[in-house]
């Protein structure tokens, strides 16, 4: 990684307990090539797609902690991109 984010997830082999958070993760995701190459060692399934539904599912989260309403439609929205066959939490279950 460049060094340009201001949480590292781990410090001296040791998690960061506030580089948990979901955008973290997906900053990681979207930047660290050594974390790609062992997510796509590792799994099958598309990292630019993970990559865009882990950043949808962060604004979400936000949207929904922040401006304290989530509208119905919006949660079935949310609910259909988790879960759905081909949805964001579809990629890390294994095809038989």
């Amino acid at each position: 990684v460049d060094g340009t984010c201001k949480s590292p997830l781990l410090k001296q082999g040791k998690e960061v307990p506030r580089s948990m958070a979901l955008a973290n993760y997906c900053w990681y995701l979207k930047h660290d090539f050594k974390l790609q190459e062992w997510i796509r060692s590792n799994f099958r399934f598309s990292l630019s797609t993970f990559i865009d539904e882990a950043y949808w599912l962060s604004e979400q989260r936000n949207l929904a902690a922040h401006e304290n309403e989530y509208r119905e439609y919006d949660l079935a929205v949310f609910h259909r991109r988790l879960f759905s066959p081909n949805g964001l939490l579809s990629s890390l279950h294994s095809k038989a």
